[in-house]
C-alpha cells in the first residue's frame, strides 16, 4: 500500500468544496469529505487503477485521474510511485485541465491553479 501525500492546494480545494457543498447541506459536506478520504485510501491500495492522462509538457507524465466515489464530477489527479501517491490534487471535471495544471519549481508534482466550484 502506498502512502498518500496531498499538496497544500489539494487540501484547500477539498476544504473549499466541503464549504460549497456544506452550505447547501452540511451532512452532504461531511459525506463528501469522507468519500474523498475513502477514495484516497482506495487509490493507495490500487494506484494504477486511475485513467492515465497525457499533458504537455512531458514533465507531467505518469499523471492519473480517478473520480471521488459518489461525487464523480470531482476528480483526483495523482502520480503513483512505488511507495507514495505523490501530489494528490483535485478539481472538478468542468475545468480545463491542461490550462490549470502546471509543474512546481522543483519538477515534483503539480497543482491546480484554480478550483472551479461547479457541480
Amino acid at each position: 500500500m502506498s502512502k498518500v501525500t496531498k499538496r497544500t492546494q489539494a487540501e484547500r480545494d477539498l476544504e473549499e468544496s466541503f464549504v460549497f457543498i456544506g452550505e447547501r447541506d452540511l451532512d452532504s459536506g461531511f459525506d463528501f469529505l469522507a468519500a474523498a478520504e475513502h477514495t484516497f485510501e482506495f487509490l493507495s491500495k490500487m494506484p494504477l487503477i486511475g485513467s492515465p492522462r497525457a499533458f504537455s509538457p512531458a514533465r507531467l507524465s505518469n499523471v492519473r485521474q480517478w473520480p471521488i466515489k459518489g461525487y464523480e464530477l470531482y476528480l483526483i489527479f495523482y502520480r503513483p510511485t512505488t511507495t507514495v501517491l505523490k501530489s494528490c490534487e483535485f478539481s472538478t471535471a468542468a475545468e480545463t485541465l491542461e490550462l490549470s495544471l502546471k509543474m512546481n519549481d522543483r519538477g515534483q508534482g503539480y497543482h491546480s491553479c484554480k478550483h472551479n466550484q461547479r457541480t
